[in-house]
């Protein structure tokens, strides 16, 4: 896909949207093929330091749709992962310097039950890059939005 700016330049993406029977069950990915610096403001400072994007963290209520989906995607099966804190486990696909972390919650009271409302998954938490204090950003502040700052 594509489109060209009103200055004449063209913007090229891959949409890998998920179709078929797993369209609406698992998000898609755009791989942007546009250099960096034609799609994104020359002064891209942001005030919080962030600098990118490290991991999207996914509540699923199924791991064996999202490996169904996202192998053959991008080409691996991913990691699996635990996290004990959320009483929870996983798997995580890396592509780039990014990661789509995918989390199932082990029980009732893990904190992504509540938080997982359907079968689809649901974002919980985005991790930034930084090159400022890393730590979770005040929910108050983000409006609710679970905003992890991690050191570059």
């Amino acid at each position: 896909l594509s489109r060209v700016r009103p200055d004449g330049y063209e913007l090229a993406w891959i949409n890998n949207k998920v179709k078929g029977v797993y369209q609406g069950l698992v998000p898609f990915i755009i791989e942007d093929k546009t250099p960096r610096d034609e799609r994104v403001p020359k002064e891209r400072t942001h005030n919080n330091g962030v600098v990118g994007i490290d991991t999207l963290t996914l509540v699923a209520s199924d791991l064996d749709l999202v490996q169904r989906v996202y192998t053959p995607l991008l080409g691996h099966s991913g990691t699996p992962t635990t996290d004990t804190d959320l009483d929870a486990r996983g798997m995580v696909y890396t592509f780039g310097p990014h990661k789509l972390r995918f989390l199932t919650p082990n029980s009732a009271s893990s904190p992504l039950a509540a938080h997982l409302s359907n079968h689809a998954p649901v974002l919980y938490q985005l991790s930034l890059v930084t090159h400022d204090i890393p730590g979770m950003l005040s929910l108050t502040k983000t409006q609710g939005a679970r905003l992890m700052l991690v050191s570059a």
